[in-house]
């Protein structure tokens, strides 16, 4: 595995949690909506021209849009786990806990630059060369070895009896 591999496998991850995290927030904003729902005061009089709904049609078409997002939001989810399992099953490669730490803080726990350098109380080149070394380190981990040729020595050709 190459070194640019490495790297978009992490920046999936990295995808797969903000696209996560943006499902978390939209369905956050439909629960608002649906509190915010308000009904038709029959008090006040009757304006043409505009469509009229009553509680019950806007409350199921919220309840609709947080369904599909839920749904959304369970399929994003199993992905997410499954990118996760199999990043920190390369990142463990790496046996070199500070890298690790960098490389869970990066893609994991999808945490900003300022935020990895700032916890580990490292300046910025710094931790840009340990990111750049755990990702070489993976590269070469996940690279395939050569396999050796066996020698085998050669045989005498088999003589016939005639």
């Amino acid at each position: 595995m190459t070194e640019k591999e490495v790297k978009i496998f992490f920046d999936k991850v990295r995808r797969c949690q903000r696209l996560y995290n943006s499902i978390v927030y939209e369905r956050d904003h439909i629960e608002e909506d649906l509190a915010a729902a308000k009904a038709i005061d029959y008090s006040k009089p009757h304006v043409s021209g505009g469509s009229s709904s009553d509680l019950l049609d806007v409350v199921m078409r919220i309840h609709a849009e947080k369904d599909d997002c839920v749904r959304e939001l369970e399929m994003r989810l199993w992905e997410l786990q499954c990118f996760k399992a199999d990043a920190i099953r390369v990142i463990r490669e790496l046996n070199d806990p500070d890298k690790e730490a960098i490389m869970i803080d990066r893609y994991l726990r999808n945490l900003p630059w300022k935020a990895i350098f700032r916890a580990h109380h490292i300046e910025r080149s710094e931790g840009f060369r340990r990111h750049k070394q755990a990702i070489r380190l993976i590269a070469e981990a996940l690279t395939p070895r050569p396999k050796e040729e066996k020698k085998t020595e050669k045989s005498p050709p088999k003589q016939s009896g005639d």
